[in-house]
């Protein structure tokens, strides 16, 4: 559950937390609770850090078709199978 996997997320020490795999962790976690402004942010700086980043793009995805933007989803879509 959110909660339990949040709780692991803070368990980590500073160098780990700010790796790539649980970044987009907390990106998920942020997307599953519906706080998709937040989840969009989370996963744009796992973007800015690790740009060929297809977990990203495709969270990004995810979060755009949450939000009613097809076009946008789509269009992260063909980049992570590019």
């Amino acid at each position: 559950d959110a909660s339990a996997a949040e709780a692991e997320l803070a368990r980590l020490d500073a160098e780990t937390a700010r790796q790539e795999i649980p970044r987009l962790m907390a990106a998920a976690i942020l997307t599953l609770r519906q706080r998709l402004p937040a989840a969009r942010n989370a996963y744009g700086e796992v973007l800015r850090d690790a740009p060929d980043s297809v977990p990203a793009r495709l969270g990004l995805a995810r979060v755009a078709a949450l939000e009613g933007q097809p076009e946008e989803a789509e269009r992260l879509l063909v980049e992570a199978l590019a």
